[in-house]
């Protein structure tokens, strides 16, 4: 979105320093440059919209509100939200904190904080496939493996029974293009030859109907199968169709 703006806006860039140029100053980032060329819009819907939800939603609720900031409108500052609004995204975090430790003196601390930004990553993660360093954010500095094994671990808590009782429901409502595209995969996976295969086909035509039924194929098999967007359409996409297959 940010490389987008950059490059409608300034003319005739002939390399990606060129976009990150302005009034021959080179910018550390292109959302540095889009502020610099005020291409973004202050922060005031934000800053109303978690002021609101921090008067009465929960902080596992706000995360969710400053997560989807983050990750679909771009704010121009997100360090200074978060700074205004860490406390009340961190207060179910302290409350926890004071219980296990028979203590209500204990205050808010970096590490309540960094567990708040974890929280938050996992969202943006989930959302857009983005760590919050990578959306203007201070990094989680969350263990340098933690992100991959998160991933991993989660595909070890599926239900094979019930994967293969999906697998049996949905496979015969396959129309015959859609078996055809799961036959060939099905096999590529089975005789671990491998491939790319690119499936396009009109919107509400069953794309991702195949593509959950491919996933729970392979998961009842008690196997590993990621799935990963390049937008946050296919995130949401994509987390339509992982409901699906765990309901």
């Amino acid at each position: 979105m940010l490389l987008r703006l950059l490059l409608i806006n300034i003319r005739g860039p002939i390399s990606f320093q060129d976009l990150r140029t302005v009034n021959g100053q080179l910018c550390v980032s292109y959302r540095q440059a889009c502020q610099e060329l005020n291409l973004l819009e202050n922060d005031a819907h934000w800053d109303t919209a978690l002021a609101d939800a921090s008067n009465t939603a929960q902080p596992q609720q706000i995360c969710t509100l400053f997560a989807i900031i983050l990750t679909t409108c771009f704010p121009s500052n997100p360090k200074d939200l978060w700074e205004k609004y860490k406390d009340y995204m961190s207060e179910d975090i302290l409350h926890r904190l004071r219980a296990a430790n028979q203590n209500p003196d204990i205050q808010f601390t970096p590490n309540v904080y960094k567990e708040a930004l974890i929280l938050i990553e996992d969202i943006c993660l989930a959302i857009a496939n983005k760590a919050v360093v990578q959306l203007g954010m201070p990094a989680s500095n969350r263990p340098a493996n933690n992100l991959f094994d998160r991933d991993l671990q989660r595909e070890t808590h599926y239900d094979s029974d019930e994967l293969g009782t999906f697998v049996r429901t949905n496979l015969p409502q396959l129309i015959l293009e859609q078996h055809i595209a799961y036959d060939r995969i099905m096999r590529a996976i089975t005789e671990q030859s491998g491939g790319l295969f690119f499936i396009d086909a009109p919107g509400g035509t069953g794309k991702t109907f195949l593509l959950s039924l491919i996933l729970a194929t392979i998961r009842s098999q008690n196997n590993i199968a990621l799935a990963i967007a390049s937008s946050g359409i296919a995130a949401t996409f994509w987390m339509v169709a992982e409901q699906r297959i765990q309901h």
